[in-house]
C-alpha cells in the first residue's frame, strides 16, 4: 500500500501502520511479487503513459497506457487503465516490463473508479464461472463451500438465508465441468449434483477413479 503512495500521503499512512496492521492475503497464500508497482502508482498520481510488456495468458504483448487507477483485490493488485477509447484492467503481477514515458495525458473527468470495477468485476465472474448446477448439500457441506467455492456458497446463501440442520437444495455458478467436478468432489459424501446430467456424471467418473486407486493402494500393502 505505501508504495502506491505519493511521499506526502507515504509518510502519514507509516504513522498510522504503527497502531493499525492490514493483512489482504488470504491464508496459506503468499502475496504476489509485484516490482512495477512503485512506477505504475507514480504514473497514476502524475497522470503519465507508459509503456508495459504484459504476459496475457495466451501470449506477451505490449501497450501503451494511460493509468487511471490501481486497485486491490484479495491480495492482488489490478491496474485500470485505457488503451485508445476503451478502458481495461490489468493484474500487475504479470507485466513484466514497465517503462515511464514522460508523455502527460488527460485523465477523463466523469470517470469513476469504483463504479467501473464493480462493472468488470461482475463481468469477470460471469465469465469464469459461466454455468449453473443444481445441488444437494449437507449443512457441513454448506460450511466447507464458503471456503472452496465462495460465490456459490454466496448463491446458496441467498436461497437459504437462515442456517439449516439439514439438507438444502440450490442453484449455484460452477466453472467448465471437468473443473467444477473437482471442486466439487472436494466436498465428498456432503455434496450431491442433481444437475446438469453431465457434471453428475463426471462428479461420479471422477470419485469412481479416486475409490479404484484408493482399494489397489490398501491391496498393495
Amino acid at each position: 500500500l505505501l508504495s502506491s503512495l505519493p511521499p506526502a500521503l507515504g509518510e502519514a499512512a507509516a504513522r498510522v501502520a504503527d497502531r493499525f496492521h492490514l493483512d489482504p492475503v488470504p491464508w496459506y497464500r503468499q502475496a504476489e511479487p509485484t516490482p512495477h508497482l512503485p512506477t505504475l502508482a507514480a504514473a497514476v498520481w502524475q497522470g503519465r503513459t507508459v509503456r508495459v510488456r504484459y504476459d496475457s495468458w495466451k501470449r506477451e504483448v505490449e501497450r501503451e497506457l494511460e493509468p487511471i487507477g490501481l486497485v486491490l483485490k484479495g491480495g492482488l493488485w489490478y491496474l485500470v487503465a485505457r488503451v485508445g477509447t476503451s478502458t481495461r484492467t490489468y493484474r500487475v503481477a504479470r507485466m513484466l516490463a514497465v517503462e515511464e514515458t514522460g508523455r502527460a495525458f488527460t485523465r477523463p473527468r466523469a470517470f469513476d473508479l469504483a463504479a467501473s470495477w464493480d462493472t468488470w468485476a461482475k463481468e469477470f465472474e460471469a465469465r469464469m464461472l459461466p454455468g449453473q448446477a443444481t445441488v444437494r448439500l449437507s449443512p457441513t457441506g454448506r460450511a466447507r463451500l464458503r471456503d472452496l467455492m465462495p460465490a456459490a456458497a454466496a448463491a446458496v446463501d441467498a436461497a437459504h438465508p437462515t442456517r439449516a440442520r439439514r439438507a438444502v437444495i440450490a442453484d449455484i455458478p460452477v466453472e467448465a465441468t471437468a473443473h467444477a467436478a473437482r471442486q466439487l468432489l472436494a466436498l465428498g459424501a456432503e455434496v450431491e449434483v442433481l444437475a446438469p446430467a453431465a457434471l453428475r456424471r463426471a462428479v461420479g467418473r471422477e470419485a469412481s477413479r479416486l475409490a479404484r486407486s484408493h482399494r489397489r493402494a490398501v491391496g498393495r500393502r
